[in-house]
């Protein structure tokens, strides 16, 4: 079986680094916004169009296969939370500090969970398990270089050498 498409674009790293600002600044808002229980304004639609354009980006990126990721279902449970909000106003506050602390844990979760498949041929980063020094081959026990996904290769020195699989340059 082939691995899974990565697909990158110009200013990949810089898009989605804007929208994922875009999107916890405006969930800040929305959140204090329920806390001190005032209207959240427009900032939720910009909470939700950020969220949206994080998901196009990241199927861009994936493909179809992004759907069967657990990082993919994570955000599905934080759609679920807050449209059950949306249902019932009063739930407003936890909803969203629900869907913050799911958003947190997922988001700084080590690549072999966010891309663990939930059916089918593991992600970009899931057939990894991490150490300190390097990554041990599931197999064969040896310890590998850590490989961070995609774009750079950190051996054991600390030193960095750019993947040469991918386009030699990526702005910021």
């Amino acid at each position: 079986m082939s691995p899974p498409i990565r697909r990158r674009h110009p200013y990949q790293r810089t898009l989605r680094i804007a929208l994922r600002t875009l999107h916890i600044a405006s969930a800040c808002i929305v959140l204090g916004a329920a806390f001190f229980q005032q209207e959240a304004g427009s900032w939720i639609s910009l909470l939700v169009y950020s969220g949206v354009a994080i998901v196009a980006n990241d199927l861009f990126r994936y493909g179809a296969d992004y759907l069967r990721y657990v990082q993919f279902w994570a955000i599905v449970a934080k759609m679920v939370v807050v449209l059950l909000a949306v249902a019932m106003p009063a739930l407003l506050l936890p909803a969203m500090f629900t869907a913050l602390v799911i958003g947190s844990i997922i988001s700084h979760a080590p690549g072999a969970l966010r891309h663990y498949p939930l059916w089918g041929q593991p992600g970009p980063c899931a057939d990894r398990v991490s150490s300190p020094c390097g990554n041990q081959d599931s197999a064969t026990g040896e310890l590998q270089p850590v490989l961070l996904c995609p774009s750079e290769v950190h051996i054991a020195s600390d030193t960095t050498q750019r993947n040469p699989t991918l386009p030699p340059w990526e702005p910021f």
